[in-house]
Order: structure tokens, then sequence, then C-alpha cells
């Protein structure tokens, strides 16, 4: 009778293995859950036809963003990851059902938006928990790939969601998907619980403000990394706001929901045939330039609706537009949990979230604002121009300051 000794190394592999599959159906769980809620919010307001109310609502979801991201990025690097993103996803899975009742009862108004700014809080404390977990449990070596798997399961959530609201929209009202989401964040934060986390590494005790100054330092010594989170910042809160407020309204309206809901499944197809197809990949290099280059596909679904509004030609949009950001979102991942020492993930995960997506709720409210005042054609051929511009500023900046060739922290001196 022969003894298989596991060593070492294949031991922490299946360990590695077990635990990014706990992580991919937590996230699984959690995208099904933000998919349903947002599709359903956006299907309520178009036939309420009020896209202000909409806009107002994603905007103070999103808003203390800025304001609490960096915090809770010094807590990630601080305490446990895991502890941290549990009670974020059961905090947020409460307030999406009070708001379900809310705006069953009020409509989106400020009560509504109130809750909204509550569930950002917890959102923006938690995220950089939940964004650290990966680069925690799996080597560098298998982070592009570990990235895509969970992305995979992520994706998969997002591409049920919009299918889940036509049945129950359907069948009790496209608001009863508000408390559906509720219950799929709850079952996210259960599969979190069998996690093994190893604890934060053990570091000189300092103070909030001195990390949060650690983490400025940080944007300062990886040169790459201000411009990078300034150019987020302004693509995403153009593109956000014509995906999150414009092109909803715009499709319900003219199509009604279904067509929305089309749309959603199709972006969701993007995401997920690219992200399994990314399992396969194992990429190193130009990993910049790839997510800029790839996330101008998601100007082409503003550019269809503008000239050619088809339903069938939306939902190719939608998919080659899930295409470029599913790659862009993959690339610019890798880039920071590979770039950056992972010591200090957290806190700079967190101020690449506090200032890429700080502008996001200005996003959303000004498309709410222009929504009433502007031709949703005019509106949306604009934007495609502007992200196609801000492209390409990018790629001059990367290329001419050689970005993509500078030293990962292996080779580079630390902090």
């Amino acid at each position: 009778m022969t003894t298989h000794i596991i060593d070492k190394r294949e031991l922490n592999t299946y360990s590695e293995t077990k635990s990014v599959r706990f992580l991919a159906f937590s996230q699984g769980f959690q995208s099904l859950g933000g998919s349903i809620f947002t599709v359903s919010l956006a299907v309520f307001a178009g036939a309420q036809q009020d896209i202000l109310g909409l806009g107002l609502v994603l905007a103070a979801r999103t808003l203390p963003t800025v304001f609490i991201a960096l915090v809770g990025g010094v807590v990630a690097d601080a305490v446990n990851r895991k502890t941290v993103a549990v009670a974020t996803l059961f905090i947020v899975g409460a307030l999406n059902f009070l708001l379900f009742w809310v705006v069953g009862s009020h409509g989106l108004g400020v009560a509504a938006q109130l809750i909204s700014v509550i569930a950002g809080l917890a959102t923006a404390f938690g995220t950089p928990a939940l964004y650290a977990l990966l680069p925690s449990i799996v080597s560098k070596e298998r982070n592009f790939q570990a990235n895509a798997f969970v992305r995979t399961f992520r994706n998969a959530g997002a591409l049920l969601g919009p299918i889940a609201v036509v049945f129950i929209a359907a069948r009790w009202g496209a608001l009863c998907g508000l408390g559906v989401s509720a219950g799929c964040l709850l079952i996210a934060g259960l599969f979190l619980l069998p996690l093994r986390v190893p604890a934060a590494p053990v570091t000189k005790r300092t103070s909030t403000v001195s990390n949060l100054k650690d983490a400025v330092r940080l944007g300062r010594r990886h040169r790459w990394l201000p411009f990078m989170i300034a150019f987020w910042a302004v693509f995403l809160a153009v593109q956000a706001g014509a995906f999150g407020v414009t092109q909803p309204v715009f499709a319900t309206q003219e199509f009604g929901p279904q067509a929305w809901a089309a749309m959603s499944v199709a972006l969701s197809g993007g995401y997920i045939l690219t992200s399994f197809v990314a399992t396969k990949l194992s990429l190193n290099k130009n990993l910049m330039l790839i997510s800029v280059v790839f996330a101008a596909l998601s100007a082409i679904p503003n550019l269809v609706m503008a000239v050619s509004p088809h339903v069938a030609l939306l939902c190719v949009g939608a998919f080659v537009s899930g295409v470029g950001l599913e790659i862009s979102g993959i690339a610019w991942g890798s880039t920071l949990q590979t770039r950056v020492e992972r010591e200090h993930i957290g806190k700079v995960s967190s101020l690449d979230y506090a200032v890429s997506f700080g502008f996001v709720p200005v996003g959303y409210a000004l498309y709410g604002v222009l929504g009433q005042a502007v031709d949703a054609h005019t509106l949306l051929l604009g934007t495609a121009v502007i992200l196609f511009t801000l492209t390409l500023i990018a790629l001059v900046v990367i290329i001419s300051n050689r970005y993509d060739t500078l030293p990962t922290p292996s080779s580079e001196t630390t902090a």
C-alpha cells in the first residue's frame, strides 16, 4: 500500500482553490442582488417617467464613496477583512429591504434618497475589505486567473439579474426586485463565513490620519497611480451617468422594460463570456493599456442609441460594451493587485475606489438634470465623443511616460 504525501505547495494550492470558490459564490450572489436592484429601480423609474428621481437616488447611494472609502481602506489593512465584508453585505441587504418598503409608499423622494445615502456609507466603508479579500487568499502568480474566475461568478449573477427582474416585474411588479436583492446579499454574506483569511501583517500602530497620509504617499511613489485614478474618475462619471440614468429611461420609454432587461442581459453576457475566456489566459504586460483601450468600447451603446436605436443593435452594442468593460476591469484589478505591496493594497484600493468612483454620483445627478433639459439623442452622442476623447488622452500619457514598463513591487524599494 502506497501513501501519497501532500507537500506544502499542493496543500496551499488546494486551500487557495477552496477559498476562491467560496469568494466566487459570495460575489456571484452579491452581483445578482446588485443587478436585480439596479434594473428594478431603473424599470420602476422609467415607468414613472422620473429620470431626475432615478439620478438623485443613484447619486445619493454613491455620494459617500469619496468621504468614507479611505477610512474603509485603513480598516481593511488593520482588522479582519472578512468581518468587515460580511457586516457590509448584511447591513446593505437590510437597507435594500427598507428601501423596497419606502419607495412603494413614497416613491423616489427624500426618504428613499436618505436611505440610499446610508446604504452608500456602508458600501463605501466595506468595499475596500471586499476588494482586498482576493489578494489575501491567493498568490500573485495565480492572481489573474483567480480574478477572472471570481468575476465569472460575479458576471453570472449580473447576467441572471435582468432575467429575474422580467419575471419579478411580470408577477409582482418591478419594485419587488428591491426586496429580492436584499435576500441575495444575505446569502452572499453567508458564503464568506467559511473563508479563511490570513491576519493582516503586523505593522507599527499609527493613527488614522497617518495611515491616510501613507496612502497618499504611496500614490506619489507609484507615479502611474495618480494619473490613472484621475482618468478613471472622469471616465466613470461620464460612463456611469449615461448608463445608469439616460440609457435605461430611454430604452424603457422607447421600447418598454423588456428592452432594457434585454440590453442588461447582453451586457452581462459580454461580461461572463470574457471572464470565462480570461481564466485561460495569463497576462502580466501592458495591463494599463489594455484596461484603457477596452474601456472605450463602453461608448458604443451610447453611439448606437443616438444614431440607430433598434433593440437588436442596442443588444449587440451592450454585449460589446460588456466585453470591453470586463477586460478593462480584470486588467486594472491585476494592475493594482500585482504592482502594489500586499500590506498596502487596502489603502491603495480605497484611494482608487474613493477617487475613481467619487465622481460617479456627480455623473448620476448631472445626467438626471441634463435628461430633463437636453434631447436624449444629443446627450448620448456627446457622451460617446467624450469617452473616445478621454481614451485617446490616456493612451498618449501612458505610452509617452512608459507607465506599463515600470517595475513591480518585487523589484522596487518599499515605502
